[in-house]
């Protein structure tokens, strides 16, 4: 009887570390960091990771190294000073239409579509972005979704394609896509053309969150409008530069004599000039039916019906 508690308090010792071996420790970037071929600050850089980013550690080099393996299956050397060690729990989403990503930014591609209410487990809790599991798999959403507390789902069938469509309005030429809610010049990804359509994902009353030319960013709310807006008016054609030529006087249609204006306009005092004489014309009018010219030294206006 003594040799079968033995045993079994044997096996119970061994099963212990099994059991605590195969509870993996993830950890998160708490700031951007290299992943490194060796660990040392001179071999190949592989890659650059955002913070949030979750992983496990494969082996512990020394106090200053580790061997890791990033969630997107990236393996490498990272400095352990990044380096957060985090605990799952348990969250609830709190928005509708949710998308689970690839990596820590909405940059990355959606792996599934949560709901309201929805139950996760939070592997790593980042300060922007979280690593969770759920019922469609692994992923991460934004932190500032997850609830600690229990979300009742919105009653009724689930919602269809979340948002709605629109356009852009800014008659001022085109509207930033920026990749975050800021008027920073810095964040602006792309400029979008006046009237070009685009997805309202996400409303706000200073910024939309949008899809627009397989692209997905922040729009300034004010240049957004659900209704179609009229094409720009087409700019005048700005007009030729003026170049100065040499005529003749002449009559009119109704043979009256042609005369010299001191300003733009019939009522201005004029002297006779005689059929033939010489005029220089050097500058349009005001008025499209007036130039200004110089005849024999004298500068003034005349009507374009009086030139040949």
């Amino acid at each position: 009887m003594k040799k079968r508690i033995v045993a079994l308090i044997l096996a119970l010792v061994l099963l212990v570390p099994c059991a605590l071996a195969s509870a993996e420790v993830y950890y998160r970037l708490k700031d951007r960091a290299k992943l490194r071929q060796l660990p040392n600050y001179s071999c190949v850089v592989l890659d650059s990771y955002r913070a949030d980013w979750a992983l496990t550690i494969n082996n512990v080099v020394d106090k200053n190294w580790a061997s890791i393996t990033f969630t997107n299956g990236k393996v490498g050397y990272i400095e352990r000073s990044h380096l957060v060690r985090c605990s799952s729990s348990s969250a609830w989403i709190k928005k509708n239409e949710t998308k689970l990503r690839h990596g820590p930014d909405y940059s990355f591609a959606t792996l599934a579509v949560l709901s309201k209410g929805d139950k996760v487990t939070v592997i790593t809790k980042g300060n922007n972005y979280s690593y969770v599991k759920t019922s469609q798999g692994y992923g991460y959403v934004p932190t500032s979704i997850l609830s600690k507390k229990k979300v009742q789902p919105d009653p009724g069938p689930k919602p269809g394609p979340a948002g709605y469509d629109a356009w852009v309005t800014s008659k001022g030429g085109t509207v930033g896509l920026r990749s975050a809610p800021s008027t920073s010049k810095n964040v602006v990804i792309a400029d979008i053309a006046y009237g070009t359509p685009i997805h309202v994902e996400e409303y706000g009353s200073s910024f939309c969150y949008v899809t627009v030319n397989g692209m997905e960013g922040y729009m300034r709310t004010k240049y957004i409008s659900k209704v179609q807006p009229a094409p720009l008016p087409t700019a005048k054609p700005t007009p030729a530069p003026f170049v100065p030529y040499t005529t003749t006087a002449t009559q009119d249609s109704k043979g009256n004599t042609p005369r010299l204006y001191q300003g733009e306009g019939l009522g201005w005092s004029s002297v006779k000039l005689e059929v033939g004489d010489v005029v220089e014309v050097i500058a349009r009018g005001k008025d499209p039916y007036w130039v200004k010219v110089t005849v024999g030294g004298s500068k003034g206006y005349m009507p374009l019906k009086f030139l040949n």
